[in-house]
Protein backbone atom coordinates (compact mmCIF):
# COMPACT_ATOMS: atom_id res chain seq x y z
CA UNK A 1 0.00 0.00 0.00
CA UNK A 2 3.18 2.73 0.88
CA UNK A 3 4.09 1.92 -2.77
CA UNK A 4 1.15 2.88 -3.98
CA UNK A 5 0.49 6.23 -1.76
CA UNK A 6 4.38 7.27 -2.05
CA UNK A 7 4.04 7.27 -5.99
CA UNK A 8 2.55 10.98 -6.30
CA UNK A 9 5.09 11.78 -3.60
CA UNK A 10 8.64 10.28 -6.16
CA UNK A 11 7.28 12.17 -9.07
CA UNK A 12 5.90 15.61 -7.77
CA UNK A 13 10.08 15.54 -5.56
CA UNK A 14 11.31 14.19 -8.85
CA UNK A 15 12.57 10.93 -7.19
CA UNK A 16 12.30 8.83 -9.83
CA UNK A 17 10.73 8.58 -13.55
CA UNK A 18 7.76 6.25 -13.95
CA UNK A 19 8.46 3.31 -16.29
CA UNK A 20 6.44 0.29 -17.26
CA UNK A 21 8.35 -2.62 -16.33
CA UNK A 22 9.35 -5.66 -18.94
CA UNK A 23 10.92 -8.80 -19.29
CA UNK A 24 10.56 -9.84 -15.33
CA UNK A 25 11.70 -13.69 -15.20
CA UNK A 26 10.39 -15.15 -12.27
CA UNK A 27 13.62 -16.52 -10.93
CA UNK A 28 15.90 -13.25 -10.91
CA UNK A 29 12.92 -11.05 -9.56
CA UNK A 30 12.69 -13.33 -6.53
CA UNK A 31 16.73 -13.00 -6.12
CA UNK A 32 16.59 -10.14 -6.42
CA UNK A 33 13.39 -9.67 -3.60
CA UNK A 34 15.68 -11.94 -1.68
CA UNK A 35 18.90 -9.46 -1.61
CA UNK A 36 16.50 -6.63 -0.90
CA UNK A 37 15.20 -8.84 2.07
CA UNK A 38 18.43 -9.00 3.84
CA UNK A 39 19.32 -5.62 3.13
CA UNK A 40 16.27 -4.26 4.79
CA UNK A 41 16.66 -6.58 7.67
CA UNK A 42 19.82 -5.11 8.43
CA UNK A 43 18.08 -1.39 9.03
CA UNK A 44 14.61 -2.69 10.29
CA UNK A 45 16.82 -4.02 13.15
CA UNK A 46 18.53 -0.98 13.33
CA UNK A 47 16.05 1.25 13.35
CA UNK A 48 12.85 -0.26 14.52
CA UNK A 49 14.21 -3.24 16.58
CA UNK A 50 16.35 -1.01 18.61
CA UNK A 51 15.69 2.64 17.98
CA UNK A 52 12.10 2.24 17.87
CA UNK A 53 12.16 0.10 20.72
CA UNK A 54 14.71 2.41 22.93
CA UNK A 55 12.25 5.36 22.11
CA UNK A 56 8.80 3.48 22.89
CA UNK A 57 10.51 2.80 26.34
CA UNK A 58 12.18 6.36 26.99
CA UNK A 59 9.31 8.28 25.93
CA UNK A 60 6.22 7.18 27.31
CA UNK A 61 3.27 8.68 24.48
CA UNK A 62 0.49 6.71 24.77
CA UNK A 63 -0.59 7.17 21.10
CA UNK A 64 2.97 6.08 20.34
CA UNK A 65 3.30 8.71 17.62
CA UNK A 66 6.27 10.32 19.13
CA UNK A 67 8.42 7.53 19.15
CA UNK A 68 7.34 6.66 15.27
CA UNK A 69 8.24 10.11 14.13
CA UNK A 70 11.19 10.43 16.06
CA UNK A 71 12.52 6.94 14.58
CA UNK A 72 11.15 7.63 10.53
CA UNK A 73 13.56 11.11 11.47
CA UNK A 74 16.23 8.88 12.43
CA UNK A 75 15.85 6.47 9.24
CA UNK A 76 15.74 9.59 7.16
CA UNK A 77 18.93 11.11 8.04
CA UNK A 78 20.25 7.51 7.87
CA UNK A 79 19.91 8.08 4.72
CA UNK A 80 20.81 11.67 3.22
CA UNK A 81 24.37 9.56 2.04
CA UNK A 82 22.69 7.34 -0.37
CA UNK A 83 23.62 8.27 -3.61
CA UNK A 84 20.24 7.07 -5.29
CA UNK A 85 19.04 7.83 -8.81
CA UNK A 86 22.51 9.35 -9.13
CA UNK A 87 20.97 12.34 -7.14
CA UNK A 88 23.46 15.09 -5.07
CA UNK A 89 24.48 14.20 -1.16
CA UNK A 90 23.06 15.12 0.77
CA UNK A 91 20.22 12.97 -0.85
CA UNK A 92 17.20 15.02 0.72
CA UNK A 93 14.63 13.11 -1.75
CA UNK A 94 16.10 9.75 -0.56
CA UNK A 95 16.16 11.19 3.12
CA UNK A 96 12.13 12.46 2.79
CA UNK A 97 10.75 8.83 0.83
CA UNK A 98 13.07 6.57 3.25
CA UNK A 99 11.34 8.88 6.38
CA UNK A 100 7.77 8.71 5.22
CA UNK A 101 8.48 5.05 4.50
CA UNK A 102 9.27 4.26 7.97
CA UNK A 103 6.02 4.90 9.38
CA UNK A 104 4.06 1.97 7.77
CA UNK A 105 7.88 0.07 8.21
CA UNK A 106 7.24 0.90 12.08
CA UNK A 107 3.69 0.01 12.43
CA UNK A 108 3.55 -3.60 10.87
CA UNK A 109 6.93 -4.18 13.70
CA UNK A 110 4.60 -3.01 16.26
CA UNK A 111 1.77 -4.78 15.38
CA UNK A 112 3.83 -7.92 14.94
CA UNK A 113 6.89 -7.92 17.19
CA UNK A 114 8.59 -9.24 14.30
CA UNK A 115 12.17 -6.95 12.62
CA UNK A 116 11.29 -9.55 9.92
CA UNK A 117 7.99 -9.00 8.91
CA UNK A 118 9.02 -5.37 8.89
CA UNK A 119 11.83 -6.09 6.91
CA UNK A 120 9.43 -8.03 4.03
CA UNK A 121 7.24 -4.59 4.16
CA UNK A 122 10.41 -2.78 3.52
CA UNK A 123 11.76 -5.07 0.76
CA UNK A 124 8.68 -4.96 -0.78
CA UNK A 125 8.61 -1.33 -0.99
CA UNK A 126 11.88 -1.31 -2.43
CA UNK A 127 11.26 -4.02 -4.76
CA UNK A 128 8.35 -1.69 -6.13
CA UNK A 129 10.36 1.40 -6.06
CA UNK A 130 13.26 -0.63 -8.02
CA UNK A 131 10.91 -2.21 -10.62
CA UNK A 132 8.60 0.88 -11.09
CA UNK A 133 11.47 3.54 -10.93
CA UNK A 134 14.02 1.90 -12.17
CA UNK A 135 15.45 4.84 -14.56
CA UNK A 136 18.26 7.10 -13.49
CA UNK A 137 16.79 10.52 -12.92
CA UNK A 138 19.95 12.51 -13.07
CA UNK A 139 20.12 16.53 -12.63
Amino acid sequence: CFSIAATPVVLVIRYGQFHRPRGLRLKSQAAVFAGLYFAALGEEILFRGIALNMLERAIRDPTGIAPLVLAAMLCGLGNLQSKAHGLPVPNWRAALIAALASIPHGLVWRRTGLVTASAISHAFVQYSFRTLFYKQNKE
